[in-house]
């Protein structure tokens, strides 16, 4: 996976995508999108990979992203 920025005014979205590499290896095609809530909450999304909208989205890293709910390493 790896970890992309959607910065549009008032709404700054982290948003994990799978890469081509790991849906080879079987993975589906998946997203988990981080997002603003009410105050200091997170909303936080399972989708489709071809349900996010990817226009204008910002690479934040190169190298693969693993970890679970709260908890994110990366790579290296």
């Amino acid at each position: 996976m790896h970890l992309w920025l959607r910065d549009t005014p008032g709404q700054r979205t982290l948003i994990l995508l799978t890469t081509s590499e790991d849906e080879s290896r079987g993975l589906p095609p998946r997203a988990l999108v981080f997002r603003p809530g009410r105050g200091s909450q997170a909303v936080v999304e399972f989708l489709r990979k071809n349900d996010v909208d990817r226009d204008g989205l910002i690479k934040l890293s190169s190298r693969p992203v693993e970890g679970c709910l709260g908890l994110i390493n990366v790579e290296g």
